[in-house]
């Protein structure tokens, strides 16, 4: 049996209460998330990244898991579960309701469910007190000291050391 419809006046199209929760969301879905390209994951493989301090990184916090095996994703069922979040706390929980099941989402669970631990104290992102200097980025992805050039909003790669490519 189909899922029922009911109508809102307000809308031009029937709200769809078995795949938003709302009619925000629904809009939201139909206005933003459905038209947008999704960015889908792919392996990492470490090994092509030797040279560089994404394998230490990765190591180092405990996501190697997250490296390969990634299935392709239902992209409306992504589209639908981005539009209907809701409810978002300080602490990055929220609510979400997919398919008329409602879910809380909480950084513990996600945690749990990749299989990765959680990073409590991360610098990113960062903050106006944290946020390290142009002249130091540039330091480090150039590999010597290298004064931002003045009136110069950016720096083309090639300038970079090989690590940093």
């Amino acid at each position: 049996m189909a899922p029922r419809r009911r109508r809102n006046e307000s809308a031009s199209n029937d709200f769809d209460e078995y795949r938003f929760h709302n009619l925000d969301a629904q809009t939201s879905y139909h206005g933003i998330f459905s038209k947008s390209r999704l960015y889908l994951e792919r392996d990492v493989i470490l090994s092509e990244l030797q040279f560089t301090c994404i394998p230490h990184v990765f190591e180092s916090r405990g996501w190697i898991s997250l490296t390969s095996g990634f299935p392709s994703p239902p992209t409306k069922l992504i589209h639908e579960f981005y539009s209907n979040i809701h409810d978002i706390t300080e602490d990055g929980s929220f609510s979400v309701m997919v398919r008329n099941i409602s879910f809380e989402v909480t950084p513990d669970l996600v945690s749990t469910v990749l299989g990765i631990p959680r990073v409590m104290e991360s610098p990113y992102p960062y903050t106006t007190g944290t946020l390290p200097c142009q002249t130091d980025m540039l330091t480090l992805f150039c590999g010597e000291h290298t004064i931002w050039p003045h009136g110069i909003l950016k720096v083309k790669s090639t300038s970079f050391i090989p690590e940093y490519r």
